[in-house]
């Protein structure tokens, strides 16, 4: 109650822009970030990305300030599981559309990601993430976000199962795969200079190690030998197929 109004209990609700449920996820925040971001590129469609006289650099630009500042917003307080997906998805699909590239042209996302000269999704929330949380590390002791970045509880167990995935966790996982050492995150945050210089580094390294992997699965799987020599024989008609499912399929679409 306030005063004489009572309040209703909702699921989520909005506040500041992005929406706060009750199960701490951040999936309506996502979705409704993705569909922001959706109807902002879709509104310079025809007068920007189609128009072949702009440069690319400058509609990559403008897609990181305008698009990109919707899609990613409040992203310093996400912790994300699944819905990196669709947000990679959507990312990638914006900027394939920009350089105009079809589904038919068989163009990894590498590529893309190359003629663009822009990073995966990933690196920019981790981008956002790192320094929120160092601003955090620089806060006085007694402001709340700090509190409730550092603390824990002294009483209590977790429940059966695997917990959920903290904020700190997500941070502690992130820094990790970036190789940035998360017992010492205070001591490299105190400085501001360096630990932004920190970020952009260890971002820039773990993007190159990214795309090396994907080129590399890519490559791995082209290489793939298809065996030939066995082959699969259809009873009724002495047809060869090279799987058991082409052997099923043929009899299914014949009849047999």
């Amino acid at each position: 109650m306030i005063g004489d109004h009572p309040l209703s209990y909702v699921s989520n609700f909005k506040y500041l822009g992005s929406f706060l449920s009750n199960n701490a996820t951040v999936d309506a925040d996502v979705s409704h970030r993705i569909s922001k971001a959706s109807a902002a590129f879709g509104k310079l469609y025809n007068r920007l990305w189609q128009r072949h006289e702009i440069k690319l650099t400058t509609k990559v630009a403008v897609y990181k300030a305008v698009v990109l500042s919707v899609l990613l917003y409040g992203c310093e307080s996400w912790t994300l599981l699944r819905n990196l997906k669709s947000l990679e998805s959507l990312h990638l699909r914006c900027l394939r559309r920009i350089c105009g590239i079809q589904w038919t042209d068989y163009i990894p996302n590498t590529e893309v990601l190359s003629r663009c000269n822009i990073s995966g999704i990933e690196s920019f929330v981790m981008k956002c993430q790192f320094r929120w949380a160092g601003h955090m590390s620089r806060m006085p002791n007694d402001r709340i976000p700090k509190q409730l970045l550092f603390g824990q509880l002294e009483q209590g167990h977790p429940h059966q199962g695997g917990p959920k995935l903290r904020y700190k966790d997500s941070i502690k996982a992130n820094m990790k795969s970036c190789g940035i050492d998360f017992l010492h995150f205070e001591k490299l945050s105190s400085d501001r200079t360096n630990w932004r210089s920190l970020c952009h580094s260890s971002l820039q390294q773990f993007e190159e190690n990214r795309i090396r992997h994907l080129q590399a699965q890519r490559q791995k799987r082209k290489e793939q030998i298809v065996p030939t020599n066995k082959s699969f024989v259809c009873q009724s008609c002495g047809k060869e197929c090279r799987s058991k499912a082409g052997v099923k399929s043929h009899q299914r679409h014949r009849g047999h």
